[in-house]
């Protein structure tokens, strides 16, 4: 009685375990798909260091195609962030000061005091030609 009881505790462990290893699979799952579908052009020199401190800065909430992650971050290629809606202020002001949450529901954007306004610069630029190879302009 008393092993069989033991057991089965130890079979519930082992499925509740189990079922969050799962549910943490499925959520990884979930943040890595993009929210908007996105076509990476080839890249040529000229954005090449751009899409470098992309990736060491933006990727992790935005993606890697800039289509956004969910839970994460929106995605740059979207009509919200074409140069009519967010002009590049817009985003260098976000790099510098941080930004409110009001078009998506991720939250806040922290600033990103790391990247520097030349970088910025190459950032938005390397932004602006993804977004052109994807029909937003």
């Amino acid at each position: 009685m008393k092993s069989s009881r033991i057991l089965w505790i130890g079979f519930s462990i082992v499925l509740l375990g189990a079922a969050y290893a799962v549910s943490e699979y499925v959520d990884r799952k979930n943040r890595e798909t993009p929210i908007v579908a996105t076509t990476l052009p080839e890249i040529d020199d000229r954005y090449a260091h751009g899409q470098l401190l992309y990736r060491a800065n933006c990727q992790a909430c935005h993606g890697e195609t800039l289509g956004g992650r969910k839970g994460m971050g929106p995605p740059f290629v979207h009509g919200y962030y074409k140069p009519g809606h967010h002009a590049d202020i817009a985003f260098f002001r976000a790099i510098e000061l941080g930004v409110r949450a009001h078009h998506w529901q991720f939250g806040d954007m922290p600033p990103v005091p790391t990247v520097s306004k030349t970088e910025a610069a190459e950032i938005i630029d390397y932004i602006r030609f993804v977004q052109r190879a994807n029909g937003i302009s």
